[in-house]
């Protein structure tokens, strides 16, 4: 099977009324519970993130659940508009988006390129790692090609034995 890498918009950063917690020493975010993604700028992609974060818009997630996709669920969560976001585009309105709550078992290194350790890979469409990019299945791939407003876009890797 063939996998991809994925680079995605980074519309900002956590908002009001994002719930998360802190590891013991207040060093980095250990878990987030609740999402709301505050967008300064947005350039209309469907498929955003933030830090280890990946949302898509609900119509995005209706899409891919229509066609089928494997090993991933969402969650709700809020948007709030930064000051600035319409600056760019005054009449843009941002949709609804749902957090991707993803497999996170992945493990990988990235030289050229990355390269995934097969025996770490989940049966998903979509997965991640910690510290890692957002990959997915060439499946998810033509269906994001097809689907046109992702603002995404893809690497091939490699995936070796472990």
């Amino acid at each position: 099977m063939q996998y991809y890498s994925v680079k995605c918009e980074a519309p900002g950063g956590l908002g009001p009324n994002a719930i998360y917690k802190y590891d013991s020493k207040r060093s980095y975010i250990q878990e987030i519970e609740y999402l709301d993604l505050e967008f300064e700028v947005w350039l209309g992609g469907e498929l955003v993130e933030h830090v280890d974060c990946y949302c898509v818009s609900a119509r995005l997630w209706k899409y891919l659940s229509e066609h089928g996709i494997r090993g991933v669920s969402v969650r709700d969560m809020a948007v709030t508009a930064g000051p600035h976001v319409n600056d760019a585009y005054p009449n843009r309105v941002i949709p609804l988006f749902k957090e991707l709550m993803l497999p996170r078992t992945l493990e990988g290194q990235r030289a050229a390129h990355w390269v995934l350790n097969s025996k770490s890979i989940p049966d998903a469409d979509m997965f991640t790692g910690l510290g890692l990019p957002l990959f997915i299945t060439e499946r998810v791939r033509n269906l994001l090609v097809a689907y046109g407003s992702s603002g995404a876009e893809f690497d091939r890797v490699s995936v070796s034995g472990g």
